[in-house]
C-alpha cells in the first residue's frame, strides 16, 4: 500500500504528494519539507549530521514516492579558527666586557646570576574545537505516520440531544435527498432513503402500504400517504400536507360520475411532506433505539451518496453515535406501538361491522306493548 501524505516534523505542515521531501535515515519516521531542509531546520533527536535521503516526489494519496539518486544534502560543520601563539623575539648576544666596565659587568653578572632563571620556551599547541558529548544509544521507536485530522465529532450529547455536528450531518443528507431545494421530502424520497439504509419492506411504512383500494377509487399512493401520515402523527414528527398530483385513475372516476371522497375528511388525500426538523426528529428516534444498527446503516448511505462535505473525513466512526440505546426513547416507541395496535384493532372491528350491515338484508322492528 502507498504511504499516507507525509508531514514535516519541524513546521508540522503536510507535504504535498508531488513536492520534494527529506527523510532522515537515523531518526525513525522523521521528514522535513524542502523549505525546512534547505533552512537547516531540526528539532527533537534529529541532528544535521545524520544521513538523509531526498525524495524528489514525496508521494502519498495515490502518488508513488520517487527517490533522488543524483541529489544529496550535506551540512558543513563549523570549525573554530586556531590562533597561533606569538613567537619569542631573539635576545641580543652580550658584547665582550671592556676594561673600564669590568667592575660594572661583574656586579651585573652577580645580580643576573642571583635572579631566577628565565622560563623555558614551550612550543605552542594547536587548539582543536571541542568534541560534542557522546549521546546514549537510543532504541529505535516506531512512530505512526500522522494523518490529516478527522473532523468527526459526536452527533448526540450526554442528554441524547442532537449536537451542532448532528445538525450539519443530517442537513447534508436532507439536502442530498432534496435536489430541488424545496425544503421538504416527499414520501417517495424518504422511502428511498430507508431503502438506502437497508430497511426491510415491513419497516418502510409508505412502501409497505402501496396497495390499491378500488372500492373508494383511491390510488395506492393515497393509501400509502395516509399510513405514513399516521406514523408521523403518532411520533409527533414535524411535516406539512400538500395535495398529491391527481392520478389518471382518480380522473377516470370523476369522468364517469363516481363521487370520490377519501375517507377521513378532506386532508386524507394529501401527502405528508417531511421538513428538515421532522427528518432530524424521525432519524433521532431510529438512532437512539438501536445505535449500533443505525451506525452501519448510515455508513452504507454515506458510501452511496458520496457527500462532498465529508469526502475527506473518512468513514463514519462508531463513537459519533451513543454507545447504548436510550431507555426513554425505547419506552416511547413501545407506548406508541401499543396505542397504534389498539387503534388498528378498533378500526378492524368497525370495518367488519360495516361490512355485515351491507350484506345483511334483515330488518328489525321494535314494538312496545
Amino acid at each position: 500500500m502507498l504511504p499516507d501524505i507525509a508531514q514535516c516534523d519541524f513546521c508540522t505542515l503536510f507535504i504535498p504528494s508531488d513536492k520534494p521531501r527529506l527523510q532522515c535515515l537515523t531518526c525513525p519516521n522523521y521528514d522535513l519539507c524542502a523549505q525546512c531542509a534547505l533552512g537547516s531546520k531540526s528539532n527533537g533527536e534529529h541532528l544535521l549530521s545524520h544521513p538523509t535521503q531526498i525524495y524528489s516526489i514525496s508521494g502519498g494519496q495515490g502518488v508513488q514516492p520517487v527517490m533522488s539518486d543524483d541529489l544529496s544534502l550535506v551540512y558543513a560543520v563549523p570549525v573554530i579558527p586556531v590562533m597561533s601563539a606569538p613567537s619569542p623575539s631573539p635576545s641580543p648576544s652580550p658584547s665582550p666586557p671592556t676594561p673600564s666596565s669590568r667592575r660594572t659587568s661583574s656586579i651585573r653578572s652577580r645580580r643576573i646570576s642571583q635572579s631566577p632563571p628565565p622560563p623555558r620556551s614551550v612550543a605552542p599547541q594547536p587548539i582543536s574545537p571541542p568534541s560534542p558529548p557522546a549521546l546514549p544509544a537510543l532504541a529505535p521507536t516506531k512512530r505512526p505516520r500522522r494523518r490529516a485530522s478527522s473532523n468527526w465529532s459526536p452527533l448526540f450529547d450526554a442528554e441524547m440531544e442532537v449536537t451542532e455536528m448532528g445538525e450539519i450531518f443530517f442537513s447534508a443528507i436532507f439536502t442530498h435527498l432534496d435536489p430541488s431545494y424545496s425544503g421538504y421530502l416527499t414520501p417517495e424520497a424518504y422511502s428511498g432513503f430507508l431503502d438506502d439504509l437497508g430497511y426491510e419492506l415491513h419497516e418502510n411504512v409508505w412502501k409497505n402500504s402501496l396497495i390499491q383500494n378500488s372500492a373508494f377509487g383511491q390510488s395506492k399512493e393515497t393509501m400509502a400517504d395516509r399510513a405514513l401520515r399516521n406514523a408521523y402523527d403518532l411520533f409527533s414528527i414535524e411535516h406539512v400536507l400538500k395535495d398529491r398530483p391527481t392520478s389518471s385513475k382518480t380522473r377516470m372516476y370523476s369522468l364517469v360520475g363516481a363521487k370520490v371522497t377519501p375517507a377521513g375528511g378532506s386532508s386524507a388525500s394529501k401527502m405528508p411532506l417531511l421538513t428538515l426538523r421532522g427528518f432530524i426528529e424521525i432519524s433521532t428516534v431510529e438512532i437512539l433505539c438501536d445505535p449500533s444498527r443505525e451506525w452501519g446503516n448510515l455508513q452504507r448511505a454515506l458510501k452511496r451518496y458520496k457527500l462532498t462535505k465529508f469526502a475527506t473525513w473518512g468513514d463514519l466512526p462508531r463513537h459519533v453515535l451513543p454507545e447504548d440505546a436510550d431507555p426513554r426513547m425505547q419506552q416511547r416507541v413501545q407506548i406508541v406501538s401499543q396505542f397504534a395496535k389498539m387503534r388498528d384493532e378498533q378500526l378492524m372491528v368497525m370495518d367488519e361491522a360495516n361490512a355485515i350491515d351491507l350484506v345483511d338484508d334483515r330488518r328489525f322492528c321494535y314494538r312496545s306493548d
